[in-house]
């Protein structure tokens, strides 16, 4: 694949076994120390959000949101309709 800059990932974690998902995910945070900068699709967005920089809430076709991950995770209106009962992470 050679170097690259930016890798596109779309839903990394799809039809993975549960044991497995993390493992990807611990994957996906070694690219940037290794200077590829991702972008990632995923179903699974409050553990996408909790190892991202910036986040962007899609609904029908549009964002929504966007901002930074942290402050995602933390904003109860999207917390409440988008990944359900509030958590914190």
């Amino acid at each position: 694949m050679g170097s690259p800059r930016v890798i596109v990932l779309d839903e990394p974690t799809a039809a993975l076994a549960p044991s497995l998902v993390q493992h990807v995910f611990n994957m996906v945070l070694t690219l940037p120390t290794q200077h590829v900068s991702v972008l990632m699709v995923e179903q699974r967005a409050r553990q996408a959000l909790a190892i991202s920089q910036r986040g962007y809430i899609l609904d029908q076709g549009g964002i929504v949101l966007s901002g930074l991950a942290s402050d995602l995770l933390n904003d109860v209106r999207m917390t409440e309709l988008y990944l359900g009962t509030h958590h914190n992470t």
